[in-house]
């Protein structure tokens, strides 16, 4: 309060004594330089004062403080009661300022006077101010502190020439109002204004028809759009944020065609890799890096960095590695001839929805690659006509181990570019081609793959000749198919125990052209296909063995080779792993045994003697029944055109007792069933096996294999016991001598053949047994014999093998196989017709069944046994007629 009374009498003091000395800057500092003079105005209080020192300092402190402080009453307190405005124009003439932003807000007290840039009582020289500082003073907003972080600052800051406010704004003095945005002469201030400094070519947005100053479109982005208002950023993902800013925004795209669905597409570029992968500390890609910044361009123009056929240089300047393969490969050599069809980065990849590739969600991930590529693989008939290939063939992957191993989610598995390449993919037989031939099996053989099976293929005679350029010799998809790769467990796979040497092996290795070419045997083939093991195949087993149970599968060698399956010194341990036990003797001989006329030897005379012996045989025997059926029809003619009728007693007489009958039966039903399943594993493709085969598969071979055996120990039994019989029981003994030849069996095939020719008319007469009989019972002894005998060889064919040579076992197999063409032959042409076709018994000689002749059958083939039967008048010979009681209880 004191301090109020002295200023008030100062004040006094200093109004008397103005009407008497003028005014000076000391009588003005004797009051406001004191700091704690104030003034309340508006509810505030207001300091007065002025700092003399800073005054003294100024451009001004030559001036007189009345000089620019006017129109006051020094003698009154205070000396105005509302404030007053310096007019600095009274000294300061300043063009433009009147039409400057701050100029035309000059009448508001809360807009900036001159002071506010230069200072009220400690005015600067003008070149003294920096203008970032200065403006910043009143301008401090967010937006406008982020200049400092810009490059403008930096460059500012470094070396002065830097855009400063006054760069955009305008001179001190002449700063325009900043106008909408949205408005075309906003756009255009900023556009020319950034020109002013970028006005190189190389910035080519100003090159574009429609750009921010001439688009009719106020959606059109500008600079500060993308780079920000003070921020002046050129870091990419602020840029692509700038980018989403407006592409996301609905607003811009409301009533355009598909607006809405372009929002998403471009929103999906939010959960890619390239807006989520980082690379030194940058976002991997953003919008200009495929887009560009300056020029940016519809994505279907033909200049477009994102046209179609631009793609791949887009994408290459992060990835110039991949582009370069691509360039090189037909989806690369078809798009630059411009086929339309011709795929490109994104047609695989996505677009705005890249992933990488380990990603589920990736269209190339290993689970769902498959999918891009049959979409034009084998969706489209212009690509499928290009390429060549079938829809069968492409469509045939998704049936393989490979495509069924996918689906169970199993990524390990192959997909169409670990076999054809991502970016290189070529035709196969293209040398730079991963599919190559000399080189595919590296290709199967890549880490996680097959390793072990292409390093044993590689050291491999198949493998070794490859690499020295043998395009005959197979490779990986030579065997297990190309888009079709099965299981080998699977039965239609080519290399399945039963496909492999007929579908796989043979078509090479019986190549008469690779075989004279290689200097091979195309007969080993052959041979196979006819032992054991290949009939055994064919017939159904999955068991026996095939090509690669001997020679292996993938490390191929030849015999020469001591590391070779086949090896000499190694076919014992080879052979053992299906027959234990198994010697060197075993072994000895030729596997592929060859029966060759140039060098004829014991398997060569066997087989030969055997087709002539069936020749002869056989022949004779169809001979033999044509002219004994033609006279015999001939004498029934005869006697029912003359009305010749025979009396005969209604007697049947035995011919085989129930003890024979059985021993028939048991003999013919084995014999029926050792043809018919022995004949089925030599003849798998015959109609009346394939059928049974189809229907039984496995379980089908290892019944037939399980009744032949049966069969043979049937007829090795039954063989047994007839020796038994005959040599045991009376009856038997007397058959025996009844069957024996005799010289009169001579005689009557001379008679026979000489009535047969019309030499003599008069039949020769037979006793009990014929030269018929007895032909047909000795041979069917020595068959049984001998088929017996060389099927227990073939059955134990390990034991005998390894006791005495595998010779024994090729000896024994070719006789059992021509004696059972013998022995069926003879069955059919010379028993069957004595039994059925024979005019005399037609149409069936009952004594098989019922064990009886007829009086009439016996006069008609047995004669001399029905004379000697009547002489006898034995009751225990002759029944008595049937209509009065059953033979059957006759033994």
């Amino acid at each position: 309060m004191v301090l109020k009374i002295h200023f008030y009498i100062l004040l006094f003091l200093v109004i008397a004594l103005n009407g008497i000395i003028a005014q000076s800057n000391d009588d003005c500092f004797s009051c406001h330089g004191d700091p704690d003079l104030t003034v309340e105005r508006g509810g505030k209080e207001i300091s007065l004062h002025v700092d003399k020192n800073a005054f003294s300092s100024s451009v001004h402190s030559e001036q007189e403080c009345i000089s620019c402080h006017v129109g006051y009453d020094p003698e009154n307190i205070p000396h105005r009661t509302e404030p007053g405005r310096v007019d600095c124009t009274q000294c300061h003439d300043v063009p433009g300022f009147s039409s400057s932003i701050h100029a035309a807000r000059l009448e508001s007290p809360d807009e900036p006077a001159c002071a506010a840039c230069h200072g009220k009582h400690d005015i600067k020289p003008a070149d003294s101010l920096d203008p970032v500082t200065t403006c910043e003073s009143c301008h401090s907003s967010r937006d406008v502190r982020k200049y400092r972080t810009s490059k403008h600052y930096k460059l500012y800051r470094r070396s002065g020439s830097g855009p400063s406010c006054e760069t955009c704004h305008g001179k001190a003095h002449e700063i325009k109002g900043v106008q909408a945005h949205a408005s075309k002469e906003g756009r255009a201030f900023v556009y020319k204004t950034c020109i002013t400094c970028h006005p190189n070519p190389r910035h080519t947005f100003h090159k574009g028809a429609d750009h921010c100053l001439t688009s009719k479109e106020p959606s059109v982005a500008c600079c500060t759009d993308c780079h920000g208002t003070h921020a002046s950023t050129i870091d990419k993902r602020a840029i692509s944020m700038s980018c989403l800013s407006c592409h996301l925004d609905e607003k811009y795209f409301a009533g355009q065609p598909g607006g809405e669905r372009m929002v998403k597409f471009v929103r999906s570029y939010a959960h890619s890799i390239h807006a989520r992968v980082k690379r030194n500390g940058k976002t991997a890609v953003s919008c200009i890096d495929c887009h560009r910044n300056h020029l940016v361009q519809n994505a279907k123009g033909v200049s477009s960095p994102v046209a179609f056929e631009n793609i791949p240089q887009t994408c290459g300047k992060c990835h110039p590695d991949v582009v370069v393969e691509y360039r090189a490969s037909n989806h690369g050599r078809a798009l630059h001839e411009g086929k339309p069809y011709a795929p490109t980065c994104t047609d695989c990849h996505g677009e705005h929805t890249i992933e990488s590739i380990t990603n589920s969600q990736s269209p190339v991930s290993k689970l769902n690659e498959q999918k891009v590529c049959l979409k034009c693989h084998l969706n489209s008939p212009e690509v499928r006509t290009k390429v060549g290939l079938s829809t069968k063939f492409i469509d045939a992957y998704e049936h393989s181990v490979h495509a069924q191993a996918l689906a169970r989610g199993n990524e390990k598995s192959a997909t169409c570019s670990d076999c054809h390449g991502a970016h290189n993919m070529r035709r196969g037989g293209d040398p730079r081609s991963q599919l190559f031939k000399n080189v595919e099996y590296k290709t199967c053989g890549k880490a996680g793959c097959h390793v072990q099976e292409a390093d044993d293929f590689r050291k491999s005679i198949h493998g070794l000749a490859l690499m020295a350029d043998v395009m005959e010799a197979p490779t990986c998809t030579t065997c297990h198919g190309q888009h079709q790769i099965l299981n080998v467990k699977d039965p239609q796979a080519p290399v399945s125990t039963r496909n492999l040497a007929r579908d796989v092996c043979s078509p090479c290795h019986a190549s008469v052209k690779l075989d004279t070419k290689f200097g091979l045997s195309a007969e080993n083939p052959q041979t196979y296909m006819l032992s054991y093991h290949g009939l055994a195949l064919e017939a159904g087993s999955t068991t026996a063995a095939n090509c690669a149970s001997c020679h292996g599968y993938h490390k191929i060698l030849p015999s020469s080779n001591p590391e070779s399956s086949i090896n000499p010194k190694n076919l014992p341990t080879t052979c053992g792993k299906c027959h234990p036990n198994a010697t060197r003797n075993f072994t000895s001989t030729k596997i592929h045994t060859q029966i060759q006329r140039d060098n004829p030897g014991i398997l060569y005379w066997i087989s030969h003697i055997y087709i002539w012996l069936i020749i002869v045989v056989i022949g004779g025997m169809l001979v033999h029944n044509f002219l004994d059926f033609f006279r015999k029809a001939q004498r029934k003619f005869r006697e029912r055109r003359l009305g010749i009728v025979h009396k005969y007693r209604p007697y049947l007489y035995v011919r085989m007792t129930r003890n024979e009958r059985i021993q028939h039966f048991l003999m013919m039903a084995s014999f029926l069933t050792l043809v018919f399943t022995g004949f089925g594993l030599r003849y798998p493709d015959a109609w009346w096996v394939t059928w049974i085969r189809d229907i039984g598969g496995e379980p089908a071979f290892a019944l037939r294999s399980l009744m032949h055996r049966t069969a043979g120990v049937i007829m090795g039994a039954v063989s047994i016991y007839h020796l038994f019989y005959i040599t045991f029981t009376p009856r038997g003994r007397q058959l025996i001598r009844d069957l024996l030849p005799r010289l009169q069996d001579v005689r009557d095939i001379v008679k026979t053949f000489r009535y047969y020719v019309g030499l003599t008319s008069q039949r020769p007469k037979f006793g009990r047994f014929g030269y018929v009989e007895k032909a047909e019972y000795w041979a069917l002894i020595w068959g049984t014999v001998v088929m017996v005998v060389t099927g227990i060889l073939l059955w134990f064919s390990t034991f005998f093998g390894s006791a005495t040579s595998k010779l024994v076992i090729d000896v024994a197999e070719i006789v059992h196989f021509y004696e059972a063409w013998l022995a069926t032959l003879a069955i059919l042409v010379w028993h069957i017709y004595f039994v059925i076709f024979n005019p005399d018994v037609y149409p069936m000689n009952l004594a098989w069944i019922k064990g009886t002749l007829s009086e009439e059958e016996m006069a008609d083939e047995h004669p001399l046994e029905l004379e000697r039967l009547r002489e006898q008048g034995d009751p225990s010979i002759v029944i008595v007629p049937d209509d009065q009681q059953s033979h059957d209880g006759y033994v």
